[in-house]
């Protein structure tokens, strides 16, 4: 479904680092309050720096990044969209009910996708009695859709832009803990200037997680948005 070099710059941009992003705060708490006693122990032998300048890290970061994804999925994707995705705007414009386009053009989406892949989305009344139905024959569609269009034209750049922005959000799972230590350890220190800085990131990151569903639904309606405004043009 993926050609590598796609996969490769998604996994990057829209993963990597918003987790090296939300885990600086944390790994800064950790360096500050474990170095001397933790770190300059576990340097004592030569072994242990192999071990803990190339093997942990390495393990330890991938699965920082599996987990805010998962995070990021399931409790800020899912917040915003419902279960699988079911709400996203590409499901929501092939719905008569779901706004975001005009009756002409879902028209013109649902007689190119008949025609391609011969599926007959739900008419408006059978999608009013039976909704569930309706949303998954839609959510269906959208991945056939998906297929054919590839990462043509700004498609694959707005995919990466929610990716990048829904694990950023999530990344809120070490941000806050991360920072609000550090805040405390540097007020505790008298060190003002730093202090002020993590509690900036904290108030900055909380935001985003706060206001998560107008930040998600503008990143995805233009992702949608591009997605079928490419489709549309394969009717050329």
């Amino acid at each position: 479904m993926f050609k590598q070099k796609s996969l490769d710059k998604y996994e990057v941009v829209a993963r990597y680092i918003p987790a090296i992003i939300s885990v600086i705060p944390l790994a800064h708490f950790l360096l500050i309050v474990l170095s001397k006693d933790f770190f300059n122990g576990l340097l004592d032998s030569v072994a242990w720096i192999l071990v803990a300048n190339l093997s942990f890290p390495v393990v330890f970061g991938i699965g920082i990044v599996q987990l805010q994804t998962w995070f990021s999925k399931t409790f800020v994707e899912e917040v915003v969209f419902g279960k699988g995705g079911v709400n996203f705007p590409t499901t929501q414009i092939l719905l008569y009910g779901g706004g975001l386009y005009s009756k002409v053009q879902k028209n013109n989406l649902r007689t190119l996708i008949q025609k391609k892949f011969n599926i007959s989305l739900h008419s408006v009344e059978v999608e009013t009695n039976n909704t569930v139905e309706a949303r998954l024959l839609a959510r269906e569609a959208v991945s056939q859709v998906r297929r054919s269009v590839g990462n043509a034209g700004m498609v694959h750049g707005y995919n990466i832009r929610y990716g990048f922005l829904r694990n950023l959000i999530g990344g809120i799972v070490w941000s806050v803990f991360g920072a609000t230590g550090a805040a405390i350890y540097y007020w505790i220190h008298h060190d003002v200037a730093v202090m002020l800085f993590f509690i900036i990131w904290n108030v900055v990151h909380i935001l985003m997680f706060t206001i998560k569903r107008y930040i998600l639904n503008k990143a995805a309606f233009t992702y949608a948005d591009a997605l079928f405004t490419e489709f549309l043009s394969e009717r050329k």
